[in-house]
């Protein structure tokens, strides 16, 4: 959202984090869980989930981020993607910093391979 804060001003980005985050809960079940990480970095832990329902939650909110207008006060529409990082399943003996790493590495890959795109970590 920085490129956002610095071409449109604090306001614009505190606004479409806010409607980012409307999109995220939206779109995930009430029982996952969603963390912003940082910047555009987002966390969701699909619990009694497999790779094809976390896919598709994560590719839900991809498309629904990427159709939405951020309309700002003064009628400006700004268009926003996200990359996704997603981990299917926690194994038992992994700790939290682990799974961060995992997601936060997939994340990357994401970002890599040309931004607004969902991509999925294995065991």
């Amino acid at each position: 959202f920085k490129s956002i804060n610095d071409r449109y001003g604090h306001n614009a980005g505190d606004m479409v984090l806010k409607e980012v985050s409307k999109i995220l809960l939206n779109c995930a079940r009430h029982y996952d869980v969603i963390a912003r990480i940082g910047g555009e970095e987002f966390l969701m832990i699909c619990d009694d989930s497999d790779y094809a329902v976390t896919r598709s939650i994560a590719e839900r909110v991809r498309q629904r981020v990427e159709s939405h207008d951020f309309v700002l006060d003064d009628g400006t529409v700004i268009k926003v993607t996200v990359s996704i990082g997603a981990y299917s399943a926690i194994p038992e003996k992994m700790e939290i910093e682990g799974l961060l790493k995992v997601v936060d590495d997939t994340l990357y890959l994401a970002k890599r391979s040309g931004r607004n795109r969902v991509e999925m970590a294995f065991n």
